[in-house]
C-alpha cells in the first residue's frame, strides 16, 4: 500500500491535494501550521471571531480529513504570520516572519519524517521548502514538488522583467523577498524527484533551466461544481460592463499595466478588485477613485462576486495556474487572460473568453473596449462547459497515477 504525506505551512490548495489522497486511502498524514481540529489554538481562538473572520476560520478545516490525519507544526507562528498579513506598513517584517515559519516548520517537518518507517513519497511546495531540501539524509521517500508557480529564475529574468523596474519594486520588503527566491528556489529544483505543475506554461518553465521533462508531471487542479450562476441578470444590462480582477493587486500580477488600462476605459465599465492591495502603490493610486477596491474577502463570498461579473480580467505576468479563472469560468463568466498565466490554456478566443499579450497595455485595451454582450449567453454557456471536466475527482485519479510513477522511479 502506497503512503504519501502531503506539507505545507500554511493552505493554498493542499487541502485538496490531501482531501483526494485520503479517498484513495493513500494519505498517511496532512502536515500544516493553522487548522481547525480540537485541542488546537485555532479552536481556541475560535470563540472570539465574529463575521468575516469566522467565515475565514471555519475555512481552515476539511470535513473530509479526519482530524487524527492533521498533524500541527509552528501554529502560534502561523496566527502571528496572519496578522501580520493585514498590517501593510509591516510588509518587510512580513516577509521575515514568513521565512523564519517556514525554516522553523520545515525542521519539524524533518524530524517527523525521519520517525517514519514506510513512506514513500513527501508532496512539498515551491518557494516554502528549501529549509527541508538542505539537510543531506538518506531518506528512501520522494520528494515530489508541487509548482504552485512558474519557476521563479524563469519569472525573473524574462522579457517581462522591465515592467518590474519601476519605484514600487524598490521597496525594501520586494527586494528582500526576490533575494530570498534567488537563493531558495534552485535549491528545491535541483534536490526534488519530480513535479506537479497544473500547466504546460508551468512544465515550459522548468525544462527552459535545465529540468529533466520526463520528471515533470501534469495535474490541473479541480473545481467545485456551483449552482450560483446569473446569465440572465447580465445579459439583461447590456450598457454596463462589468470587470473583476481577483488576486494581489501587485506589479508581477499585472496589476500596473492593468491600472493604465482601465484609466483610458469609459465611465460605462465599472471594474472591481477582489484581493490585497497597498495604498501606497503606483497601480492603487492610478484608479483608487475609480476602482471599487473590496480586499479580502471570505471564500464562501467569492463565488458571489464572481457571477455578478460579466467578464473575468488575468492580467498576470507570470502565473503558475490562475484558479480564479477555472472558478470563473465554471461559473459562467467569460475570462480575458494572459498569455503569460496556466489557465490561459483553458481560453479560446470568440467562444469562451479572449486571450491577449502579458504587458501589452495596447492588447488589452483592444480586448476590453471591443467587449459587448451581444451573445452573452451563448458565450456564458460555452465557458460553463469548457471546464466541466474538471473535478477533483479528475485530479485525484491523475494524480495518484503520477506518484505511483514518481515512487516506481
Amino acid at each position: 500500500m502506497v503512503k504519501v504525506i502531503v506539507a505545507h505551512p500554511a493552505q493554498q490548495h493542499s487541502f485538496k491535494t490531501a482531501e483526494q489522497l485520503h479517498k484513495r486511502e493513500i494519505l498517511d498524514s496532512y502536515v500544516t501550521s493553522i487548522y481547525l481540529k480540537e485541542g488546537s489554538y485555532t479552536a481556541k481562538l475560535i470563540k472570539f471571531l465574529k463575521k468575516d473572520d469566522l467565515i475565514r476560520a471555519n475555512g481552515r478545516k476539511s470535513d473530509n480529513i479526519p482530524d487524527e490525519k492533521v498533524i500541527l507544526f509552528c501554529e502560534i507562528s502561523g496566527l502571528i504570520l496572519l496578522a501580520l498579513r493585514r498590517i501593510n506598513s509591516l510588509k518587510l517584517i512580513y516577509n521575515i516572519w514568513w521565512n523564519f515559519h517556514n525554516w522553523r516548520f520545515n525542521k519539524k517537518l524533518i524530524k517527523y519524517l525521519d520517525n517514519k518507517k514506510d513512506l514513500d513519497a513527501v508532496i512539498l511546495y515551491d518557494q516554502v521548502s528549501a529549509a527541508f531540501f538542505r539537510k543531506k539524509r538518506k531518506a528512501q521517500y520522494k520528494k515530489v514538488l508541487d509548482m504552485t508557480a512558474p519557476y521563479f529564475l524563469e519569472t525573473y529574468k524574462s522579457k517581462y522583467a522591465s515592467l518590474l523596474d519601476n519605484q514600487d519594486s524598490g521597496k525594501l520588503h520586494i527586494r528582500y523577498k526576490e533575494k530570498y527566491l534567488l537563493k531558495n528556489v534552485p535549491i528545491e529544483i535541483s534536490n526534488s524527484d519530480g513535479f506537479l505543475v497544473a500547466s504546460e506554461f508551468t512544465k515550459n518553465t522548468l525544462i527552459k533551466n535545465g529540468v529533466n521533462g520526463n520528471k515533470v508531471f501534469k495535474c490541473v487542479y479541480g473545481i467545485e461544481a456551483s449552482s450560483n450562476i446569473k446569465i440572465d441578470n447580465k445579459e439583461n444590462n447590456k450598457n454596463i460592463i462589468s470587470l473583476l480582477y481577483i488576486g494581489r493587486y501587485t506589479i508581477e500580477k499585472g496589476a500596473l499595466y492593468f491600472s493604465e488600462v482601465v484609466k483610458k476605459l469609459p465611465s460605462n465599465y465599472n471594474i472591481t478588485v477582489l484581493g490585497e492591495f497597498d495604498e501606497e502603490s503606483t497601480q492603487y493610486k492610478l484608479v483608487k477613485d475609480r476602482v471599487n477596491f473590496l480586499g479580502h474577502v471570505p471564500k464562501a463570498k467569492v463565488n458571489e462576486i464572481i457571477s455578478n461579473a460579466d467578464f473575468l480580467v488575468f492580467p498576470s505576468l507570470s502565473d503558475g495556474f490562475g484558479l480564479s479563472v477555472v472558478e470563473s469560468l465554471s461559473l459562467g463568466t467569460p475570462v480575458i487572460c494572459s498569455d503569460n498565466a496556466g489557465a490561459n490554456e483553458l481560453i479560446k478566443n470568440n467562444y469562451n473568453g479572449y486571450s491577449f499579450k502579458a504587458g501589452s497595455n495596447e492588447e488589452l485595451f483592444e480586448r476590453l473596449i471591443t467587449l459587448n454582450k451581444s451573445n452573452y449567453r451563448e458565450f456564458s454557456n460555452n465557458a460553463i462547459l469548457s471546464v466541466s471536466n474538471l473535478t477533483w475527482d479528475n485530479y485525484g485519479i491523475d494524480l495518484v497515477k503520477t506518484l505511483k510513477k514518481i515512487i516506481e522511479e
